[in-house]
């Protein structure tokens, strides 16, 4: 009995030590995609080639699109827009992979300050805050996201089922809860001196991986900005 309780006791603060870890990770992966997702569509309004307007009718299709091209891409042969779509997936994956990485690596080395800092309550704050109004913004301006949803055959694939509405209404939910989370996470980071127990220390770790899949899941949306040059509700070109 004895020896099961100094077990316990060993076993908890590796718990805590790996989930911490867990969570750091997550952070800093949320972190670089969503700048890169972010810094794709900030680009797609960088220059304004030609302008294009393409409504359809929003009993059908429950969305009105004002297109600015931009790349010009949405002309290309359709197996050619298909591959600037897998590249540009490509290229975030493996971008978030290396910089995830040499952030880990850098971290390690004489930097648990900075990791203490930065990841534990700086960032969360910060993404938690982005999070958290973007969610909100897919009810308020629904019209608007609904207008970066790339329709049925975009790159000559994109046939997902549901309708704009629908998928911008979830995701809205998602980002709203996800972002309530790391927002939580940072606040008890920053102003509380006692660690979580479980399940609450699950929070954070979750509400990442929770907004990491949904960066992942909504990307198209960005990259569809960049290839048709889809902008949101009345939003000029920068």
């Amino acid at each position: 009995m004895r020896l099961a309780k100094q077990k316990n006791k060993l076993i908890a603060p590796m718990k805590s030590s790996n989930l911490r870890f867990g969570s750091r990770m997550l952070i800093v992966i949320l972190l670089l995609v969503a700048s890169c997702e972010k810094s794709m569509a900030f680009s797609s309004h960088s220059t304004n080639i030609k302008t294009i307007t393409a409504k359809r009718d929003r009993t059908a299709n429950d969305y009105d699109t004002s297109l600015h091209i931009v790349s010009g891409i949405d002309e290309w042969p359709v197996v050619a827009q298909a591959s600037v779509f897998v590249a540009t997936y490509a290229g975030l994956i493996g971008g978030t992979w290396v910089g995830s990485t040499l952030l880990d690596d850098l971290s390690k080395s004489n930097l648990e300050q900075w990791r203490n800092t930065f990841i534990d309550k700086i960032i969360p704050l910060l993404l938690g805050t982005v999070y958290l109004t973007a969610g909100v913004g897919h009810f308020v301006a629904a019209d608007a996201f609904r207008d970066i949803y790339p329709p049925p055959g975009t790159w000559g694939f994109w046939y997902l089922p549901g309708s704009a509405a629908f998928h911008v209404a979830w995701t809205g939910v998602v980002e709203t809860a996800g972002g309530s989370g790391l927002l939580y996470a940072a606040i008890n980071n920053n102003f509380s001196e006692d660690e979580l127990e479980i399940p609450w220390i699950l929070i954070q770790p979750i509400s990442a991986l929770a907004l990491f899949l949904l960066t992942v899941v909504v990307t198209p949306a960005n990259i569809y900005m960049f290839t048709h040059g889809a902008i949101m509700g009345d939003m000029e070109s920068l």
